[in-house]
């Protein structure tokens, strides 16, 4: 697909997307791709300077590229250090969607639709703090796009950050 946004042109994909029981794991296996690079332990940055949050921007670049194991890793490295709840909750959503794109590579489509379910449940709880768009992505079509996922693994969905 040409038409996938791209917000860190610049910063090279990993060797492979990791697939479970088909690829060297990648930070536990000497062959992995992520294989002794440590883990981020900088706190998130505030949800105001998403467009600065390499992490984040990094993440919506691997998972609309297929790297959705990637991507759930750099956002968990926010995940852990979140400024507020709500870029809490939006970013394990958004580790769920990745986590689901990864059952759905291992074939696993009931996994693929728990985890967007439960991503909905995260997303539920930043709508409830009445932005339309939060850390540039439009709440309802994230919305939309996970409950589509859930139902039907065609087409991969894409995140879309708003200007």
């Amino acid at each position: 697909m040409t038409d996938l946004p791209h917000y860190l042109p610049d910063e090279p994909w990993p060797a492979y997307a990791y697939h479970p029981g088909r690829d060297p794991h990648p930070t536990r296996d000497p062959a992995g791709h992520m294989y002794g690079v440590p883990e981020d332990e900088t706190p998130a940055e505030a949800p105001e300077e998403w467009r600065e949050c390499q992490r984040f921007l990094r993440g919506i670049d691997l998972f609309n590229h297929g790297f959705g194991w990637e991507a759930h890793e750099a956002w968990e490295s926010l995940w852990h250090r979140p400024a507020e709840r709500a870029q809490a909750e939006l970013l394990q959503a958004l580790i769920q969607l990745a986590a689901a794109s990864v059952q759905q590579s291992v074939g696993r489509p009931d996994g693929r639709a728990r985890l967007c379910h439960r991503a909905l449940d995260h997303l539920r709880k930043v709508r409830e703090e009445g932005n339309p768009v939060y850390m540039g992505l439009e709440l309802e079509t994230l919305r939309g796009v996970l409950i589509e996922y859930a139902a039907d693994p065609d087409p991969r969905p894409v995140l879309r950050l708003q200007p």
